[in-house]
């Protein structure tokens, strides 16, 4: 879709919201605080869409920092499905998807584990091997609230560099009433035509005359999805590749290297518990303890078929555009089946106790709290058969190739096992992760009798976290598997159906899958599958962290806000594993530590009772991955790819400023422009680099793939980067409109980025031995010039219904990926929509669909038309009943 035209749109949306600004004062009801008292009118009881963004945008005016707040329409009802989907409405903020699920977010351009997250003020460990939290790993009917703070105040844990995400779950000190919530739902993709369940149940109350309140709630869904992917084993030079006779035009272009068609089948089961209480025994004292936990399994297969170019004996019939090689046919080349099934299991638990007394003036807080997340991978297999045959390719459609086999029929390519002739591996694989932190805390507060100062605060906080990888691996590419030595795919095949794949474009799957009971019984080595220690990819990260703040809240005649300095000191060990020269890996360690003096300031200036600017500065601060600075290393065999981390990467580092103009017209009428700025003085990007390997022990790589060309990838500081960026935001319910048209509303919002990342000499792509080379300029990887959301909804007598509109712009995946070429993915938008009716007090009936159009994801390499992924997920629908007490 044209920039332009979606922004436009979303202007004209926003422009809604400017009737309000011209309208008299007559059911305004201001008090001398320049707070908004209710109205008559406003008595009456909003639900709904309305209701949640009317307590959303009071969060935002009330609050003395830059944050942006989601609140549940009711109890156990986020306004989306999953958290990351939710959080993606938010002006600045955009999403990455696995299976088409939101998973990791990205605040104002920079990548997920720039974005602190926590869930009760507690950090969310991560079940990835690094920082960014997987929010597919929790169930959204849990959190009644979503926070996303932009600028820090010196109170506020560190580590978001980009901002913090703050998930809270139903509070049950909130609770002056028995409260019960039952949701039962069905959920479709339509891809893997499965229906699988969705039930929540939520229940509190309030004992001993209202000083204790308890709740409890459950969680559970079990769905099935799909995703069709169409992907590029990466793009090389035709000379570099190919032999034979070349002219030197076609030598020197590009061409691509293979080509890849997968299936993922994935089983999702999420359960997730919570339970919290909250005691009052007297006035100015409360004690809460919380507990959260989630499990989610997940079961999935992955079927691939491989077109391998780049090992055909010649290149013939070849069209060019440019210098890229958009069709050419490939003399015994190699066709591939590759099968893999891995099960996974992720659990998390988040444990909080608190304190808080309150005396004449003071106040005091403390507590503690553990939060950890463990990873399991009980089976991981993967076989590889491989064929040859005669292929070709076309890349006249990038993203709809057609694939050519002039001398064997399709039908035959795609079923007939018989042509898979060769085992070229068996992997199995196994890896453990656990990440745990312990937390302990203290906060002093007084209020302050001085003109222009409220309130001066102090405190400190100690943070222990350690993140540990284990992992095995068993491997085996001797040729005999069997008693006579021989392994066709035929011997072990499967049926699969797969109808519909990528849009019915290729004839695939039927008999060139594996049977995975049969191949697991038939092809295990004698002795049975030896699963060593895979040292190399096994890591131990330890981070200490000991910090101490003092912050002035002020509320003057120019504006209220806070001021203050956090302090820190950080240590860091890492240990793991190294093979030097080809030896035995041998123990690793690294050590480091670093304090930080972290400013901050928060100002809001109201110019009237409506119209408030805000501006905020600070410096922020943010660790690596831990799987990045860990001695550790990691191969894949079957795509040939080498991992490896770099413990001596810098933290990252950034100075930000923001500034916003905000007015609020009444409690649903909002508009607000606002800019932002950081310096980053040092990132960290994957910088891929290939190497031929003379002697592949050294990488814990198989002898037998001596000579084979690696793809090397290792984490590497950039010089800095600046990102800029201008967020325009509106929203307007037509409440003043006469009956059915009171029922609409709008919410929209449109923001512009620009980044400029310098990276240093000999990166992204450049000849590592050419010294004369300047450092390159790219924007920073993951980051969108223009992102867009627009939600209009309506209420009324019971019915609701919402179409929400997400779109981004292309961006950056990395500057240097496979073959060190530089990566982009293409402008992603998505329309989302929900209907529900209360048909009776209580009872609600809903249906949502996600991705109506069934938008693809692509990706290239470089330029166009170089694929380098295009994928399907299909729409997923959700319909259920909801009761509510």
């Amino acid at each position: 879709m044209n920039r332009y035209f979606l922004c436009g749109t979303c202007a004209a949306a926003l422009a809604f919201a400017l009737p309000a600004v011209g309208q008299s004062a007559d059911t305004d009801n201001t008090s001398d605080d320049g707070q908004e008292a209710a109205s008559v009118q406003d008595t009456i009881t909003v639900t709904g869409y309305r209701a949640s963004w009317t307590r959303a945008l009071q969060n935002k005016r009330n609050a003395d920092d830059i944050r942006d707040v989601i609140t549940s329409t009711e109890v156990g009802e986020l306004p989306d499905q999953n958290v990351a989907e939710a959080i993606q409405r938010v002006p600045g903020v955009s999403i990455t998807r696995d299976q088409g699920e939101g998973q990791f977010v990205t605040i104002r351009g920079l990548p997920p584990e720039f974005s602190r997250t926590t869930i009760n003020g507690m950090t969310a460990t991560s079940s990835d091997n690094g920082r960014a939290v997987q929010l597919d790993l929790f169930a959204s009917d849990l959190f009644s609230t979503i926070e996303i703070v932009k600028s820090p105040s010196a109170e506020d844990t560190e580590g978001g560099l980009s901002g913090q995400i703050n998930l809270v779950t139903h509070d049950p000190a909130a609770v002056n009433k028995p409260l019960f919530s039952a949701d039962v739902a069905g959920f479709y993709n339509d891809l893997s035509g499965e229906l699988g369940p969705k039930l929540s149940l939520i229940g509190a109350n309030e004992f001993l005359d209202g000083k204790l309140s308890a709740l409890a709630a459950i969680a559970y869904s079990d769905r099935s999805v799909r995703q069709d992917v169409l992907a590029s084993g990466g793009w090389n030079g035709v000379g570099d590749l190919i032999g034979g006779d070349l002219t030197e035009e076609v030598a020197n272009a590009q061409m691509w290297e293979n080509g890849q068609l997968r299936m993922f089948e994935e089983d999702r089961e999420r359960l997730g518990l919570l339970g919290a209480v909250s005691f009052s025994p007297s006035s100015g004292q409360t004690y809460e303890v919380s507990a959260l936990y989630s499990k989610y399994d997940l079961l999935q297969t992955k079927y691939q078929f491989l077109n391998q170019f780049k090992s055909g004996s010649s290149i013939q019939d070849v069209r060019l555009e440019g210098d890229t090689v958009v069709a050419a046919t490939f003399p015994e080349a190699t066709i591939g089946s590759n099968n893999q099934r891995r099960t996974e299991e992720r659990d998390s638990l988040i444990l909080t106790g608190s304190g808080e007394w309150a005396l004449d003036r003071w106040l005091v807080k403390a507590g503690l709290g553990l939060s950890e997340t463990n990873v399991e991978t009980p089976e991981d297999l993967k076989y590889v058969w491989e064929g040859t045959a005669d292929i070709g390719y076309d890349l006249s459609d990038p993203y709809a190739p057609d694939f050519s086999y002039p001398n064997t029929s399709v039908d035959e390519i795609y079923s007939n096992p018989a042509l898979y002739t060769k085992l070229k591996q068996i992997v199995v694989e196994d890896r453990n992760v656990e990440d745990a932190e312990a937390r302990v805390y203290s906060d002093i507060e007084r209020d302050l009798d001085i003109a222009g100062l409220s309130a001066i605060k102090g405190g400190f906080e100690y943070r222990s976290r350690e993140k540990q990888q284990s992992a095995a691996k068993f491997q085996d590419r001797s040729k005999p598997k069997t008693n006579d030595g021989v392994s066709p795919l035929s011997d072990y095949v499967g049926y699969h159906e797969g109808d519909g794949y990528l849009s019915d474009d290729y004839p695939f799957w039927s008999d060139i899958v594996a049977d995975f009971g049969a191949a697991k019984a038939g092809l295990v080595p004698a002795g049975g599958y030896d699963i060593q220690q895979d040292l190399l990819n096994s890591f131990d990260v330890s981070e200490d962290t000991l910090a101490g703040y003092a912050q002035l809240d002020f509320d003057t005649g120019f504006g209220s806000g806070n001021a203050g300095l956090r302090v820190l000191r950080s240590e860091l060990d890492s240990s793991g594993y190294a093979s030097l020269n080809g030896g035995a890996p041998e123990p690793a360690t690294f050590s480091d530590e670093f304090t930080e003096i972290l400013p901050s300031v928060n100002w809001r200036l109201p110019i009237t009772d409506k119209l408030y600017v805000r501006a905020a500065a600070a410096r922020v601060i943010a660790r690596a991955a831990f799987e990045d600075m860990a001695p550790r290393r990691s191969v894949d065999e079957v795509e040939f790819n080498i991992r490896q981390g770099n413990p001596e990467l810098d933290p990252y580092k950034a100075d930000q400023l923001d500034i916003s103009l905000e007015y609020y017209a009444d409690d649903d009428t909002f508009l607000a422009l606002a800019g932002f700025y950081k310096d980053v003085d040092s990132f960290i990007f994957d910088q891929t680099s290939q190497i031929t390997l003379d002697n592949p022990e050294r990488f814990g790589v198989d002898p037998a793939l001596a000579g084979e060309t690696f793809n090397l990838t290792r984490p590497e500081n950039g010089q800095g980067a600046e990102v800029k960026g201008v967020e325009l935001v509106g929203q307007y319910a037509f409440t003043n409109l006469p009956q059915p048209l009171s029922g609409f509303g709008v919410n929209a919002n449109v923001t512009w980025t620009d980044s400029e990342a310098r990276f240093t000499a000999n990166e992204a792509g450049e000849d590592a031995g050419d010294e004369t080379n300047l450092s390159q300029d790219f924007p920073l990887p993951g980051l969108s010039e223009w992102t867009a959301n627009l939600q209009v909804y309506y209420e009324l007598a019971g019915f609701s219904a919402r179409l929400a509109y997400n779109w981004r712009d292309d961006y950056l995946i990395t500057p240097a990926g496979a073959e060190a070429d530089p990566e982009f993915a293409k402008s992603y938008d998505q329309l989302d929509g929900q209907v529900a009716y209360e048909f009776a007090e209580g009872f609600k009936v809903y249906a949502e669909v996600l991705n109506i159009t069934n938008e693809p994801y692509q990706a290239y390499t470089v330029k166009e038309p170089r694929l380098l992924e295009h994928s399907e997920t299909g729409r997923r629908v959700f319909f259920g009943l909801r009761y509510t007490y």
